[in-house]
Order: C-alpha cells, then sequence, then structure tokens
C-alpha cells in the first residue's frame, strides 16, 4: 500500500494519557459507506493497511494512494476471462448454462447498493441462475509467484472477506472467490500496449484491447476457484462491529493509537507535537 500522509489542513491532537489521537469535529461530521475493501481492513484482515488509516479513508481525512494503471488493466483483464471461464466451465462439467451479470462501473458508481445507506461495493460478477448456484463470484489477478501461496491459504485472508461482504450484502450463502495468475511474459505484454495508451483510466477498454491484440482466451491462463460458505451467524456481528467504529470516531472524534502502525503513530506524534508541520 501507499505511504500513509493526511490531507492538507487536517489537524491531529494527541492525548498520552488515553493514547488517542483526536481531529477537529469538523472534520469527522460524515463518513462514506462501509465498502468490501475498507470492511476487510476495519476487522483487521488487511496486515497491508492499518485499520486507523482505513477508517480515516473514509472520513476523506488522508491522501488517496496513486495505484498503477496497470493493476486496474490487469485486474479488468481477469474479469474477463473469468466470465468466460466460468460460462464453458459449468456447460462442460455440470451441462448448466450459467446466468451470469455484470455491472458497468460508472452506471452504478462503484455500488451495487444504492438503497444501502452503512454499506455498499461493487460485485465483480454474479451468478442469478439456475438458483442453485447462485453465488457472488469475486475475481483477483496475481503474478504466477503467487500461486502457491494462494492455492495454500485458500485466498488472501482480506481478499476473501471482501467477497464475503459482498455476498452477504446480496443474500448469497455463496462466495466464489476466482484468482487469475498472469506469467511475467504475460505481464510484461500487458504493460507494453498499457504505455502507448494516452488515457490510462480507461481500464475495461484497455483490457479488451490486449485481448484483441495478443489473442487472449482463458486458456492462457492458470484459474484457480475457491468456493467459501457465507456464515449468516458471524457476519451480522462483524458488519455491525466494523459501522460501529465508523460511529464512534465520529461521535468521539478520536482515534486510538493502537489502530496504527509503528510508521503511522510515529508520523501522527510529530504532527501533533509540532515537530512535523500540519499538512498544507
Amino acid at each position: 500500500m501507499g505511504e500513509f500522509k493526511l490531507k492538507q489542513g487536517v489537524e491531529v491532537k494527541y492525548d498520552s494519557e488515553n493514547k488517542v489521537y483526536s481531529f477537529p469535529k469538523s472534520d469527522l461530521k460524515s463518513h462514506k459507506k462501509l465498502t468490501s475493501r475498507a470492511f476487510a481492513c476495519i476487522i483487521g484482515k488487511n496486515k497491508w493497511e492499518s485499520v486507523g488509516k482505513s477508517i480515516l479513508e473514509r472520513f476523506r481525512l488522508n491522501k488517496k494512494d496513486i495505484i498503477d494503471p496497470y493493476y486496474g488493466v490487469r485486474g479488468d483483464l481477469a474479469e474477463l476471462m473469468v466470465y468466460d471461464f466460468l460460462k464453458a466451465h459449468y456447460k462442460k462439467t455440470k451441462e448448466v448454462d450459467l446466468g451470469l451479470v455484470t455491472w458497468d462501473k460508472n452506471d452504478i458508481s462503484y455500488d451495487n447498493f444504492s438503497t444501502n445507506k452503512q454499506f455498499g461495493g461493487m460485485i465483480d460478477i454474479a451468478i442469478k441462475t439456475p438458483s442453485e448456484y447462485r453465488a457472488v463470484v469475486e475475481v483477483k489477478s496475481k503474478s504466477m509467484k503467487d500461486l502457491d501461496k494462494i492455492k495454500e491459504s485458500k485466498g488472501n485472508p482480506e481478499e476473501v472477506m471482501q467477497g464475503i461482504f459482498l455476498s452477504y450484502l446480496s443474500k448469497v450463502d455463496k462466495c466464489l472467490m476466482i484468482y487469475v495468475f498472469f506469467t511475467e511474459e504475460q505481464e510484461q505484454d500487458i504493460k507494453r500496449i498499457l504505455r502507448l495508451e494516452k488515457d490510462k483510466s480507461k481500464s475495461r477498454e484497455i483490457a479488451k484491447k490486449v485481448i484483441s491484440e495478443l489473442r487472449y482466451n482463458y486458456e492462457y491462463f492458470k484459474i484457480v476457484p475457491i468456493r467459501h460458505k457465507v456464515s449468516t451467524y458471524k457476519m451480522p456481528k462483524l458488519t455491525e462491529e466494523a459501522y460501529a467504529k465508523l460511529e464512534s470516531v465520529r461521535e468521539n472524534s478520536c482515534i486510538s493509537e493502537e489502530f496504527f502502525s509503528i510508521n503511522e503513530n510515529q508520523y501522527l506524534k510529530k504532527i501533533a507535537t509540532g515537530q512535523e508541520p500540519t499538512p498544507f
């Protein structure tokens, strides 16, 4: 993940007795919905991002991480491959014609749950029919070097929790994590095509161009499906606890230092004590 930095003008105070950071109430009037990625971070499942950083992101107080557009293209390419893979695999192994649903990110503003005021997120692919196969499909693209690790762990915990969260919101009891692994040569080919694009933000269009130019189909990739059940016992409690953390920050205007990494604590304390200027 990117470097943790506060946005311009955000003030921080540190209470050494209670070991909490306080922020102006005006900065914590409201927060964004709890989406799948933020949920996984706030319940502590993401070892790469602290709970505190994710909370501040929901309140729009820290600077956005800069993400290499390559990962957007690779992710969209993986989703297109998985769509074809699912259709072919179920037809071949089960003689079933799956009814799959996808959504345009801009059409739904990256949120399949617009009427839900607390929780949201975007589903990669949904298996709608037949009813006995209903599931939310969470697609992840990875380098081939990660294959053994992913298979052994049955998926990265934070990514699995994202998929389970979206399945729970969808009232579906099955989450299908599907990992698409790219060889080093494939990754270099994608980067080569991406470098020639003027507007690198159009990841879906670029992914389709990659498929067309390189004549890719799903059989060119190592695709690993991992099935997970959605616990109707655990998820209500987990979602309530995660949302309660956001509401507690909104009401109390403070965040415990235990929610931040060592480096983040050093950074915040320097700002609070004036050793490092407030971001301007």
